[in-house]
């Protein structure tokens, strides 16, 4: 009996650790960790090649992308350049080995993460309106989640759902398997969208007094 119950656990509760990918999943819930954020293109390439064996984990370092271009948005280009399907990406310095965005990407980037800086923070874990979407030191975690309508992998295309803080619901992003089995986005239009605005403390006040 004992043996079941470990089997079962081990089953519902799976890990795959390598030195770079450290990937969690429960049930149909997979939570992608960063134990730094990737501060440029050159160290985003380090991990990419780990993060993207997987939907999930590529729909994380997409966030991370995301995540780069807030802070600093030719760091972020250089990013998206590695994570967004390859035959999605035209020529130019604005990225990473001669590849970047089409310009109407870019340019859809820079309209809402410009206004809205904190909307990659809503995608992490602990991050919220209420804390004004601060984040941790270290240790970044994105939660992915699979549904009916996520496909079937073996088909090459999944879409999987990002969860969101901000949001009343995870968002959808699509991703395609290459001939190297690995994943890269396809469709990302849902991840900019507006969140909740980070709340000030007079609005926390105000709510608690009602």
């Amino acid at each position: 009996m004992y043996v079941k119950i470990f089997i079962s656990l081990f089953l519902s509760l799976f890990f795959v650790w390598n030195s770079n990918a450290q990937i969690s999943q429960k049930g149909n819930i997979t939570s992608v960790l960063f134990v730094k954020p990737p501060q440029d293109g050159a160290a985003f390439a380090e991990i990419a090649g780990t993060y993207n064996k997987s939907p999930q984990g590529a729909a994380a370092l997409f966030v991370m992308a995301m995540l780069s271009f807030s802070q600093k948005p030719i760091n972020g280009l250089q990013s998206f350049a590695q994570c967004v399907w390859p035959d999605m990406l035209v020529v130019g310095e604005l990225g990473y080995n001669n590849k970047q965005l089409k310009e109407a990407d870019i340019q859809k980037l820079r309209t809402q993460i410009g206004a809205m800086t904190y909307l990659p923070k809503s995608y992490i874990k602990g991050a919220t309106a209420d804390n004004l979407y601060l984040l941790p030191k270290q240790n970044y975690v994105v939660e992915v989640q699979t549904t009916v309508m996520s496909g079937d992998p073996a088909s090459g295309l999944m879409k999987v759902f990002v969860r969101c803080s901000g949001a009343a619901v995870p968002r959808p992003i699509t991703l395609k398997k290459d001939a190297n089995g690995l994943w890269y986005v396809y469709e990302w239009s849902a991840m900019l969208t507006e969140v909740t605005a980070p709340r000030n403390s007079k609005e926390m006040s105000r709510d608690s007094d009602n």
